[in-house]
């Protein structure tokens, strides 16, 4: 307590601390050094960047985004650090994907130091965020027509919000069920990523109305126990599509409602924080000799029989990201993306190929399909990705420049953290932090903005429609 009284009370220090950590992976950035030297400074920085983030007077989102930094980027620089884990020969991050294309230990080396750079800008655009939370397009949106409730009686407006999303939950369980038994006839890619399936157009809009339905719902918890019992309703069609094979949207749904739940409800310690990672470390770690055997009991002998096991299964498999950050390097003058791939998914809301095609690349910038692409084509062709990650795409749009790309990494911390927090303000910002939370945080492994898709304006036009019209009503009554 006195060392943080002395080094973390005063704001001005805290940039001061920021800011030197950042000058120091800038200098170690423009300099090769090993591999074990880049995991020693990414390890030193992370450590001393999660102690001077720490904020007594609220949770900050960020503190969970250095979490799934941890976990999609640099598990296996850490655990290698340690001795727990050695990367693949050459250096083939993704050799468990068939991908055994060798990466140098420079690349891997600047792969590891870029992650570092990545999370020192964000810890600025976190300072900022708490030092300047004005934000004067968001405050004068606050005071417009989104920052209304559904019906000014509150009963109402709880009995409205429990009808629609038990309405749409019964569609979206049995969505679930259909892609649960598509996974186990035909397999996860050709159920997920080819939709070699017969699945009802009803039930795609269940699964389109399911997010907004559930932030509708949860916004109108009174209670922290009632906002528990809720989530865990709403986490339960997640549940089954995870044992699909889909593990994403339960991670980071669940991540998010956690991160919700101290934002609005209650604070939680931090060691049960610790554990709930753990915990859902151990169930992701299940859930991937699952996916593949088919078989409960050998993907719980696989986990449990020795730890040696999970570090291994987790950090070679979860922790491959930071592979995606190294094949982009080595990649970057073969790309043919006609927009930067940071903006590829709002560039491409209108574009109605289908994905896992050559045409498709030609017309949509996405990272994950062009970098597979190059990679190994069969295996986009067969409907699979290495997937994306926000550092390689501000590594793109920068051309390799980061400190332009380290600036652009600053912006969209600062711009994201001041969003959320207005995220009590409505139902409707309720439900656009929510997924803008949960883009955040899986953007490690994904893109920054997958969430502007065709779904997304959709449910946004939704949005917008009611505000107008109940503005005018409310005008029409004045």
């Amino acid at each position: 307590m006195k060392l943080y009284k002395i080094f973390l009370s005063d704001s001005k220090k805290r940039l001061l601390l920021l800011t030197s950590i950042l000058i120091i992976n800038f200098i170690a950035f423009i300099n090769s050094s090993s591999i074990y030297e880049s995991e020693g400074i990414a390890f030193f920085t992370f450590i001393f960047i999660s102690v001077v983030t720490i904020n007594t007077r609220e949770v900050s989102l960020f503190r969970f985004y250095l979490f799934t930094i941890l976990v999609f980027l640099l598990i296996q620089p850490f655990a290698n650090l340690f001795g727990f884990f050695e990367y693949p020969p050459d250096n083939a991050i993704f050799a468990l994907a068939g991908i055994i294309i060798p990466v140098s230990d420079y690349t891997l080396s600047q792969s590891i130091k870029l992650v570092s750079l990545h999370i020192c800008f964000c810890s600025i655009g976190w300072w900022l965020s708490y030092k300047y939370s004005f934000f004067p397009p968001i405050n004068l949106i606050k005071s417009s027509f989104l920052n209304v409730n559904i019906n000014t009686n509150k009963s109402l407006n709880s009995v409205i919000s429990l009808l629609l999303f038990f309405t749409v939950f019964i569609g979206m369980s049995i969505y679930s069920y259909v892609m649960l038994k598509g996974s186990l006839n035909f397999g996860y890619t050709e159920t997920f990523h080819l939709g070699n399936i017969n699945m009802p157009r009803i039930l795609r809009v269940f699964e389109l109305l399911y997010p907004i339905s559930g932030s509708f719902f949860l916004y109108n918890s009174r209670t922290t126990r009632g906002y528990i019992l809720r989530s865990t309703i709403f986490i339960l069609p997640y549940l089954v599509i995870a044992i699909s094979g889909q593990r994403g949207p339960i991670m980071v749904t669940t991540v998010s409602l956690i991160y919700l739940f101290c934002h609005q409800k209650s604070y939680i310690p931090a060691m049960r924080l610790i554990v709930a990672g753990t915990s859902m470390l151990l169930f992701s770690s299940f859930l991937a000799v699952f996916r593949v055997y088919r078989d409960f009991g050998y993907a719980i002998n696989t986990i449990s029989d020795d730890i040696g096991n999970i570090v291994l299964l987790f950090a070679g498999e979860i922790g491959s990201s930071l592979g995606v950050i190294s094949y982009t390097m080595d990649n970057i003058q073969k790309f043919f993306n006609s927009t930067p791939f940071l903006l590829g998914y709002p560039a491409a809301v209108f574009n109605f190929e289908e994905n896992y095609t050559f045409s498709a690349l030609q017309s949509k910038s996405y990272l994950s399909q062009h970098l597979t692409y190059l990679l190994d084509p069969q295996k986009l062709i067969r409907g699979s990705t290495i997937g994306s990650s926000i550092v390689a795409e501000t590594l793109e749009i920068s051309d390799q420049f980061y400190l332009f790309g380290g600036i652009v990494s600053l912006a969209i911390t600062y711009f994201i953290l001041c969003f959320v927090r207005k995220a009590g303000s409505s139902p409707i910002f309720f439900f656009i932090s929510f997924i803008i939370t949960s883009s955040y945080l899986f953007s490690p492994r994904g893109s920054i903005f997958s969430f502007v898709n065709k779904e997304f304006v959709i449910t946004g036009t939704i949005c917008l429609t009611y505000a107008i019209l109940k503005n005018i009503c409310k005008s029409s009554e004045a």
